[in-house]
């Protein structure tokens, strides 16, 4: 399984409960079954300390040697996690939920492994839904970031019902709660108390889905870049009605391939800034 690493600063934030009523500081990683300490430990116990490194129980209609096609779950050592923590801001005492996750490759989410392209991320994004709605409360910031493996086209289009690759009429929608208004594409999802939460995407005047992105030498932008693609496939959505970006990295494509002396990655880092909007206080 993918490692999901969430680093916060100190000096601005601490780890905070699940609950404005809970306290009590949370683990967001340890090894199957084991204790801090090595002993072991019940299944129970494993589920409530990994809780907020939730499984994405990735399934998929995987396609056979014969070209015949059969659902079921992925592999344990296959599928991908969320990590989820709630932090709470020192300065103003108001909380906030980082989101981290790395999405399915399209080497197990394409036309040659599976029936519908797509399933599989799309899947990973109605699981990684459910989990926000279970766990976070109305009025509480939320920023979800990662490496979602799939362009701003591509996204629009798992949002939609996919079309089996075998060229059939069936299709099949997975909704992970991606609507488009007025020409905004946003996550329109629940809080655990049935709550609006709404989620914006604070590139989304940089790639313009799709309009933004391509080389250096055209002026565009890119979050990925290599000798096979320039594309943007990372991103930082936000809940606007407690947040507002004031600051955004220089995302322009790199003038060559990347990783080079410079770059650490074929990926380029995604840096927001934001500020509390004061309604949200209320």
């Amino acid at each position: 399984p993918q490692g999901i690493g969430v680093f916060w600063r100190r000096s601005l934030f601490e780890m905070s409960g699940n609950s404005p009523e809970d306290t009590q500081p949370m683990v967001l990683e340890m090894e199957v079954c084991q204790s801090l300490d090595g002993s072991e430990r019940s299944t129970e116990q494993v589920q409530q300390l990994n809780k907020l490194n939730a499984d994405l129980e990735e399934g998929w209609h995987r396609r056979l040697a014969d070209g015949t096609f059969v659902y079921e779950q992925m592999d344990v050592a296959d599928r991908r996690n969320v990590g989820l923590v709630r932090l709470v801001h020192k300065p103003s005492g108001r909380p906030l939920w980082l989101v981290a996750c790395h999405l399915m490759t399209t080497s197990r989410d394409s036309a040659s492994t599976n029936r519908f392209p797509g399933e599989v991320r799309a899947g990973e994004l109605r699981r990684i839904r459910e989990e926000v709605e279970r766990l976070v409360p109305d009025g509480e910031a939320v920023v979800f970031a990662g490496d979602f493996n799939t362009s701003v086209q591509d996204l629009l289009r798992l949002s939609a019902p996919l079309q089996s690759a075998d060229g059939g009429k069936e299709t099949l929608h997975v909704d992970f709660g991606m609507r488009q208004e007025e020409g905004a594409s946003q996550l329109h999802w629940r809080t655990r108390n049935d709550g609006d939460l709404t989620l914006a995407d604070a590139f989304a005047e940089v790639h313009l889905w799709g309009a933004g992105v391509g080389p250096h030498g055209d002026g565009k932008n890119c979050t990925s870049s290599n000798a096979s693609r320039v594309d943007w496939i990372d991103y930082v959505w936000y809940s606007e009605r407690e947040l507002r970006p004031v600051g955004r990295s220089n995302m322009r494509s790199p003038s060559r391939q990347i990783p080079d002396r410079t770059h650490a990655s074929d990926h380029l880092p995604l840096v927001v800034a934001f500020e509390w909007l004061e309604q949200a206080l209320a």
